[in-house]
């Protein structure tokens, strides 16, 4: 965000400053900012308080009842819509579920062109709850929470953690996003293993590519949450390790992995990935796909063209 911001003072352009950030990075596909308007993040909370600005809604305390973006009419950027248009997977997360993902559905026509879409739809849920925003969240309330600020058809699937890995003491204000309670309406969880071993709070960008590329070609056959919880026992629904022994061991993470968001859609939120096969732009969530896949001959080519 920072190196965002710089090149936007040196260009004059947000929009420029993506281009040139992209080129200076050497990144691959397309980084498409949802909005060039100076978009402004508030919040409604449960215990009736609004705070406004990413920061005060980390620091607040309280449960986020309502997100909105000012001003009210920011224009959506058409390529945004038209990239949207033109995908055949449409991944939102991994990020900050209210400060980095939910943001870019609220500015005006986005979540209506994912909703016309006839692209395969994926959430991707967060692997460990952030303090300030998800304290506590499990994945039924990471889902209900971006169907409460769009619709119960923003998403076909949401891609859930199945490897959690225990945390240690430097991620003291995070938690594992359990499985249990309700299943989610509207969106199948399917359990893959995401986490990256080396920092357990974050997925693994290669796991993530593959699993994105088994949803598109399985569908309907991909592994649920409810064959999860029958492979690995009642216990692994509330985090409780495979048979329903050892508590804490479900600790993992992505909370704010991919770096930014927004309102401006920098990094995180909406990326449409793939448009008409090996010709589409290939991103997910901020992070573009390289190399070959380690399980899954040709998936990390595949979606990286």
């Amino acid at each position: 965000n920072l190196f965002i911001a710089a090149m936007t003072d040196v260009t004059g352009s947000f929009d420029r400053a993506l281009i040139e950030m992209s080129r200076a990075l050497a990144v691959r596909g397309r980084a498409i900012p949802v909005t060039s308007a100076n978009a402004r993040l508030s919040a409604h909370l449960e215990d009736g308080r609004t705070v406004h600005g990413e920061s005060s809604l980390r620091q607040s305390g309280g449960r986020v009842k309502r997100l909105v973006v000012s001003p009210a009419n920011a224009r959506a950027n058409p390529l945004a819509i038209r990239a949207i248009g033109e995908a055949d997977m449409i991944v939102m997360g991994p990020g900050s579920l209210y400060t980095s993902v939910i943001p870019n559905l609220l500015i005006p026509g986005v979540a209506d062109a994912i909703e016309e879409s006839s692209a395969v739809k994926v959430y991707v849920c967060n692997i460990a709850t952030e303090r300030g925003e998800t304290d506590g969240y499990t994945v039924a309330e990471h889902v209900a929470a971006l169907q409460r600020h769009t619709s119960e058809r923003i998403a076909d699937y949401a891609l859930a953690n199945s490897a959690p890995v225990a945390l240690d003491d430097r991620f003291e204000s995070d938690e594992a996003v359990a499985h249990g309670g309700a299943e989610p309406d509207g969106a199948k969880v399917i359990m893959y293993d995401l986490v990256d071993e080396s920092h357990p709070t974050r997925h693994d960008s290669d796991k993530l590519a593959d699993a994105a590329m088994e949803i598109l070609d399985m569908g309907e056959s991909a592994p649920t949450i409810l064959e999860w919880r029958a492979a690995n026992g009642d216990g692994a629904a509330n985090g409780n390790g495979a048979n329903g022994n050892g508590n804490g061991a479900n600790g993992n993470g992505g909370a704010n992995a991919n770096g930014g968001g927004g309102a401006n859609g920098n990094g995180n939120g909406t990326n449409a990935n793939g448009s008409n096969g090996a010709n589409g732009a290939a991103r997910v969530n901020g992070t573009t796909a390289s190399g070959e896949s380690p399980t899954r001959l040709g998936a990390r080519e595949r979606i990286t063209k």
